[in-house]
C-alpha cells in the first residue's frame, strides 16, 4: 500500500504501524519551491509566504522519515527512479517484519 501523506499523517502511520517505510519528497531548494508555487498561480504573496513557512517546518521533520528523495526541477524521472529503487530494496529486505494493523 502506498499512501501520500503530509508529515502529520506520516507520523500517525508510524505510530500505528511502526514497520511502515516512509519516504519524504523534497524540492532541491526553497527558491525552487517558490518558483513552482508561483508557476501554479492562484496564490497571493501572503499565501505563498505561508506555504513556504509551512514547507520549511515540514522540511525540518524530514529526519523522521526512512528516506529523503529530492525532486529536482526537470528531473522527475530521476526522483521516480529513486522511489522505485527504494521500493525494490524494501521488497528484498531480509529483516522484514509482519505488518500488524
Amino acid at each position: 500500500v502506498i499512501l501520500r501523506l503530509d508529515v502529520q499523517g506520516a507520523a500517525t502511520i508510524r505510530r500505528k504501524c511502526a514497520q511502515a517505510v516512509s519516504i519524504f519528497l523534497a524540492p532541491s531548494s526553497r527558491d525552487e519551491l517558490l518558483r513552482r508555487l508561483r508557476a501554479r498561480g492562484g496564490d497571493s504573496e501572503e499565501q505563498l509566504r505561508q506555504r513556504l513557512d509551512a514547507a520549511a517546518a515540514e522540511l525540518e521533520r524530514a529526519c523522521e522519515f526512512d528516506y529523503v528523495v529530492i525532486n529536482r526541477e526537470g528531473a522527475l524521472d530521476s526522483a521516480v527512479d529513486t522511489v522505485v529503487a527504494i521500493l525494490s530494496a524494501e521488497r528484498c529486505r531480509t529483516s522484514r517484519r509482519a505488518v500488524v494493523l
